[in-house]
């Protein structure tokens, strides 16, 4: 991976799609253009894991929180600029440190919808919250069309280089030979997932966050905000 060609393994969820190393493919130097288009957030929460200390890029079976930054452009692709990949750190001060990286405040963040408590944390920063609930196999259809060239050779999502741990998560997410449903194995699927929501919503909206009162308990409200 260090010289930039990364060795695909069988079985792959988006084998036929995902294309890194051409250079027509879905990783490019495609980077952050000021007034380009609005500054998105592709998230994914998770909290547990290990890190290959030769490789500094997470094992299979890690389930750390990602957060993509992403660049939606007036036709309508992304670019992700950016990723931040972490184990161990809570939500609150995880989110600082997406919010030190040198880019613009993003003008809303894409989060599943089974972390309320993440959601939370991201709306109180002033951001606008949307949750998704498509199911994976269903994320994952709708993917394909992203990652995939169309009929001019565009592909609608490319990510930057400098983006290692999900480039590393694309070439080691795979088919659960045992599933009759096409579900994918549970390993390598946390920046396929950040990403799976936000494509959805970009395609098909979501549920925004609505104001704290009334909405979750409030045990959940003292949890957030007054630790």
């Amino acid at each position: 991976g260090r010289d930039g060609k990364w060795v695909a393994e069988e079985g792959l969820v988006y084998q036929e799609e995902w294309a890194d190393g051409p250079e027509d493919g879905n990783v490019t130097n495609d980077d952050y253009i000021p007034g380009a288009g609005p500054v998105i957030w592709w998230v994914d929460d998770g909290y547990t894991g290990k890190v290959n200390e030769k490789t500094g890029l997470y094992t299979p079976e890690s389930h750390p929180r990602v957060f993509f930054l992403g660049q939606r452009r007036a036709d309508g692709r992304v670019v992700i600029f950016d990723e931040s990949y972490a184990i161990y750190v809570l939500d609150a001060p995880h989110i600082e440190i997406v919010c030190k990286k040198p880019y613009p405040m993003p003008s809303y963040a894409v989060v599943d919808k089974s972390a309320v408590k993440l959601q939370a944390a991201i709306k109180k920063k002033g951001i606008p919250v949307y949750h998704v609930a498509p199911t994976v196999v269903e994320r994952i259809k709708n993917s394909r069309g992203w990652l995939a060239p169309d009929i001019n050779g565009v592909r609608r999502l490319t990510v930057n280089k400098r983006c290692r741990q999900f480039r590393h998560e694309m070439l080691t997410y795979k088919n659960d030979p045992n599933s009759k449903d096409d579900k994918p194995l549970k390993k390598s699927d946390n920046g396929p997932d950040a990403m799976g929501y936000g494509q959805w919503y970009e395609d098909f909206g979501g549920v925004l966050m609505g104001n704290q009162e009334g909405t979750y308990e409030e045990s959940d409200i003292d949890f957030e905000f007054n630790n």
